[in-house]
């Protein structure tokens, strides 16, 4: 049970690191943006520093989840003695 429990814990936490590095590229683009456009004189002073405030939010978040990512997968290697290869979800073996 504890091993069922550890790695459902390091998918949870790929899942996330997956969606906070979408989130960073995205911020990250949106940010370059706001620069353009400050450059150009279309965009306020409080434009470009709200959207690099939020980019280095969600790279902060990254680093945050990165290492609980990184404690989940040691957590199983403790229970199991290995660590995996990869993590695999219900839906990557499924055949329908």
């Amino acid at each position: 049970m504890r091993v069922a429990e550890a790695y459902f814990t390091a998918l949870k936490e790929r899942d996330s690191y997956l969606a906070v590095t979408a989130e960073v590229t995205a911020l990250e683009k949106h940010y370059e943006l706001v620069q353009n456009q400050r450059e150009e004189g279309l965009a306020r002073m409080t434009d470009l520093l709200d959207s690099q405030a939020r980019y280095m939010q969600a790279q902060a978040r990254q680093v945050e989840i990165s290492n609980d990512l990184r404690d989940a997968i040691q957590g199983l290697r403790e229970l199991t003695g290995t660590l995996p290869d990869s993590l695999v979800t219900l839906g990557d073996g499924l055949n329908w």
